[in-house]
């Protein structure tokens, strides 16, 4: 731990009292609003005050340590805590990837905390009551579904804050999430996926990503990232971006032969070379899907992520079981799963509904 008083020189020629607080591999900063001037000794004064307070930092600091959470450390400010932490996410990803957008998240979240709280809300001001209110203002700005999102970021940098002991307790663990709201997992049929590879698309390296993914139920971001590296003979090696668990992926017939067709038979690709190399951003990728899915004539709303939910249907459809689904998936609970066994059961309703109707004599 170390913490010295240093000098900020300001265009009036004042100087402006710091102090410079390094404490378990972090650095911070509290400027005093004290300030040196010609006067000797009002300065000296100023001076003897900066030590005070270092002194009791000092103080503060190591009882802390004990369960004590210093009085400066209260005061902080959130906001730019959390802002922090939002640039810190965006680094950490940036030489991930090219859809490592997921810390954007953050950033959408920091512009409805100021809206709501103003540049500044110190830590000692963030109670149950004041996380309730935040969660009825996002109801009313955004989508449930996206209040739901940002609240977990705001929980998760409120867990790095106590992490860091600058709260001794998280007031955001006694406050349930935004309810999720269930989402319509939306799927093509096996003659649907027939069509569509049977139509043309402007993007060949999007339709065979797209029905690669079909066929092993990757998410746009891990497919967008896969390497060589990860194909092994008869099956992939993924570490899930969202999840951080490794899944192993069995490759049938039609997966090998999807990852073929794009590999230069003439060059051998490093373990680092992608698999899919010409899909563009995230945006053109869908406007790709649009134009292909009316070549198909399929009239459901082309998404990237329907290639995993027809993945899961489809193997259900054809009897594997839900704990094998959830596995091949890379869900830690089979719970998430079960979200599609649903999706299974109204395709049985349908079927038995189109059983012609007779008349009994």
């Amino acid at each position: 731990m170390g913490i010295q008083v240093r000098k900020k020189k300001l265009s009036d020629g004042r100087k402006s009292l710091y102090l410079d607080i390094y404490h378990a591999g972090r650095r911070a900063y509290e400027f005093l609003n004290i300030y040196l001037t010609k006067d000797r000794q009002a300065n000296k004064e100023a001076l003897t005050l900066a030590e005070s307070i270092k002194a009791k930092r000092i103080l503060e600091i190591q009882n802390s340590e004990h369960g004590f959470i210093p009085a400066f450390k209260k005061k902080a400010n959130f906001i730019e805590y959390f802002e922090r932490k939002a640039v810190e996410k965006r680094r950490a990803n940036i030489k991930t990837g090219r859809y490592a957008r997921q810390e954007d998240c953050y950033f959408s979240c920091l512009k409805h905390l100021k809206t709501f709280t103003g540049d500044s809300l110190q830590f000692g001001a963030i109670t149950e009551e004041w996380l309730k209110e935040f969660q009825k203002y996002l109801l009313t700005k955004v989508k449930q579904i996206t209040a739901h999102t940002y609240f977990a970021k705001v929980k998760a940098v409120l867990h790095e804050a106590r992490k860091e002991k600058i709260i001794l307790d998280n007031p955001a663990d006694n406050v349930p999430n935004v309810t999720k709201p269930e989402s319509v997992k939306t799927y093509l049929t096996a003659d649907e996926l027939v069509a569509l590879s049977k139509a043309p698309c402007r993007k060949p390296d999007v339709k065979r990503a797209f029905l690669f993914c079909c066929n092993c139920g990757l998410r746009l971001a891990d497919m967008a990232n896969l390497t060589w590296g990860q194909v092994e003979a008869d099956r992939l090696a993924i570490k899930q971006r969202k999840t951080g668990t490794i899944v192993y992926l069995p490759l049938n017939d039609t997966a090998k032969r999807l990852i073929r067709q794009g590999r230069d038979s003439k060059i051998l690709p490093t373990p680092d070379t992608y698999v899919f190399k010409d899909l563009g951003g995230k945006s053109h990728v869908h406007i790709f899907l649009k134009e292909w899915f009316k070549a198909a004539e399929i009239t459901k709303k082309p998404d990237f992520h329907m290639s995993r939910h027809t993945f899961a249907t489809l193997l259900l459809t054809n009897g594997a079981d839900i704990y094998t689904v959830s596995k091949l998936l890379g869900h830690k609970q089979v719970a998430t799963t079960a979200v599609y066994a649903k999706v299974i059961d109204k395709v049985k309703e349908a079927a038995v509904d189109r059983l012609p109707a007779i008349e009994v004599y």
